[in-house]
């Protein structure tokens, strides 16, 4: 046990749902709670004073997640045992895209699995034509990228669906995993492949799903033994069943395992950096090694103590006198997307009969640094960092060079599509720095290293900066960095810019002014931080950290934009340039 704790995160008067993942945190550093009756959602908060308590990293609310028609309702009438009917369709369970936070994938007590796009539904993926158990799904998974989807069904197969955002469609191709009927049941897919589990404990592995025909192996054969976790971590395969930890080599199909409490459901934490798996359970707590040839389980000396110090602070409070049992329920855990810190959904309560409503509930959250130290991560954005920032104590991340303003990584090739060139831009460790920098010390903020690399994207495209927005927005950087201008000057050089009410000519040469930008008729406006074009619109983009605005692209149908600037407002459209996190929308 290292750092002292934030203080525990406390969800009231909710329940948590029976089901396979009921503690999701997600790319912008939002944690998703699978409770009843309505989803919990813990929105990240930006403050300048943490007071090392989660309630100022977290606001918690409630969702209510629109329900498509449920694509079953009346598929099959003799399946419906339930008054010939089926219940009303609400969310059990929801995993957010990997890379983008906006896009959320649940699945419904039907079987139906929606894609939402800032929690409104686009998407209800299906197979017409199959029969009711082959379009009835029980668990799904988001591939590394986000583009596909992989959905277990009741038939022993594994649908893949690619999904085309742009047109909101998908293809599909299925897998057969078995000859029988079961259920598929998990399925945890990253880069080192994919596993999943059936109804019956069947465990099987697949890779190189890109193929036209992949091919499944079990990998660990069926038994009357629930499964509780699965991890792929490398090339070993850990499987946590009631009584027993399995660990499989991918590689050579070599299977041992290590007898463990029946009354205890292991959970694991990967520890990336050092090759090493957390078994957690509510009694019990091992660290067993990857590159180990055998189970050693080895004592947990970086969660378990934290548990058992809340469960003694708890016995010293409420049950000094040893009159009671106590229980620790560990309902479940997210690792964060950087790999850092983990999340622990728990209670500690007194063993009883004792009746107890919805409004009693209560569940404590508490976050863990994992390692000694933290590095910034293009897994993460900036309000995920921010977390991981305060988690591990205000400690600041490990980075190979301490300067911001490292351009060294900064060669991107500008023959690149402009999404393309700024999806790799904002993954340099230069540019995650810079948004770091900006997100702990506002005072400070800097947007040189960005309007530079974009300003050489510009320059390598001049022939193609025709429209006058995209015009303005350059000569303007060009005027702010104080660098030479790849345009013919002409003073008589305007565009009209309209907002919602009113009408502005400006100048497009002339503008050095980083904060101002003055129009022919004598009104000065603020500038758009981003693409540097004047405000003439409350529709507007709030960056949390910075208090920088910039247009909202979406609500803006008065201008005609280029393409230099209609990319930029569209990239940006959810995360801040300055910070890496998300923007609120101004009111």
């Amino acid at each position: 046990m290292k750092a002292k704790l934030l203080k525990d995160l406390v969800v009231l008067r909710k329940e948590f749902q029976q089901w396979d993942r009921v503690l999701t945190w997600s790319e912008d550093g939002t944690l998703y709670f699978s409770t009843i009756p309505e989803f919990t959602v813990g929105q990240p908060l930006y403050s300048k004073d943490i007071k090392r308590s989660s309630k100022d990293l977290f606001h918690l609310t409630s969702i209510d997640f629109p329900i498509m028609d449920n694509k079953l309702e009346f598929e099959d009438s003799k399946d419906n045992i339930l008054l010939n009917s089926q219940p009303q369709s609400y969310i059990r369970m929801c995993k957010p895209c990997p890379y983008n936070s906006s896009l959320i994938a649940a699945i419904t007590n039907n079987g139906n699995i929606i894609i939402y796009h800032d929690y409104k539904p686009i998407l209800n993926m299906d197979q017409e034509g199959r029969n009711l158990q082959e379009r009835t799904y029980h668990s799904f998974a988001w591939d590394v990228k986000g583009n596909t989807l992989a959905v277990g069904n009741e038939s022993s197969e594994l649908i893949l669906f690619s999904i085309d955002y742009s047109t909101n469609t998908y293809s599909s191709k299925t897998v057969k995993l078995s000859d029988s009927n079961g259920w598929i049941t998990k399925i945890v897919w990253n880069n080192f492949g994919l596993i999943a589990a059936s109804s019956d404990n069947t465990v099987y592995f697949m890779q190189d799903l890109d193929k036209q025909e992949p091919i499944s192996t079990i990998i660990l054969p069926s038994s009357r033994f629930k499964i509780n976790d699965l991890l792929l971590m490398k090339k070993t395969v850990f499987v946590s069943v009631c009584g027993n930890i399995f660990k499989i080599n991918i590689s050579t199909g070599q299977r041992i395992n290590v007898v463990v409490d029946p009354t205890c459901e292991y959970l694991f934490i990967p520890l990336y950096m050092n090759n090493e798996v957390i078994l957690l359970s509510n009694k019990a707590s091992h660290i067993v090694k990857l590159l180990d040839d055998d189970i050693i389980l080895h004592p947990d000396n970086i969660v378990f103590p934290y548990l058992k110090k809340k469960r003694q602070k708890w016995q010293d409070l409420g049950n000094q006198y040893n009159k009671y049992e106590i229980d620790l329920s560990i309902y479940g855990l997210a690792l964060s997307l950087d790999q850092y810190s983990v999340a622990i959904a728990y209670s500690i309560q007194r063993v009883s009969f004792k009746y107890k409503i919805m409004s009693e509930n209560k569940f404590n959250v508490m976050f863990i640094p994992l390692y000694e130290s933290w590095s910034l991560s293009s897994k993460g954005s900036g309000m995920l960092w921010f977390q991981t920032y305060n988690i591990y104590g205000k400690q600041l991340p490990v980075t190979p060079n301490n300067s911001v303003n490292t351009t060294e990584d900064n060669n991107i090739d500008t023959d690149l599509e402009f999404v393309d060139y700024l999806n790799m831009l904002v993954k340099t460790s230069a540019i995650i720095k810079r948004m770091f920098q900006n997100m702990i010390d506002p005072d400070s903020i800097s947007m040189v290293l960005f309007r530079e690399s974009i300003l050489k994207y510009a320059k390598a495209h001049k022939d193609k900066l025709i429209n006058p927005m995209d015009k303005l927005c350059v000569e303007s950087l060009f005027e702010i960095l104080r660098k030479e201008s790849i345009f013919e000057i002409k003073n008589d050089d305007t565009i009209v810019i309209k907002g919602e009410f009113i009408e502005q000519t400006f100048n497009i040469f002339g503008n050095g002014n980083q904060q101002i930008i003055n129009s022919i008729e004598g009104n000065s406006w603020r500038r758009c931080s981003l693409t540097l074009l004047p405000l003439l619109t409350t529709n507007t983009k709030i960056c949390p950290a910075s208090n920088q605005r910039i247009i909202n692209i979406k609500k803006d149908i008065q201008n005609d934009y280029g393409w230099f600037t209609r990319t930029l407002l569209e990239f940006f459209n959810d995360k801040s340039p300055y910070t890496g996190g998300k923007f609120s929308e101004s009111t």
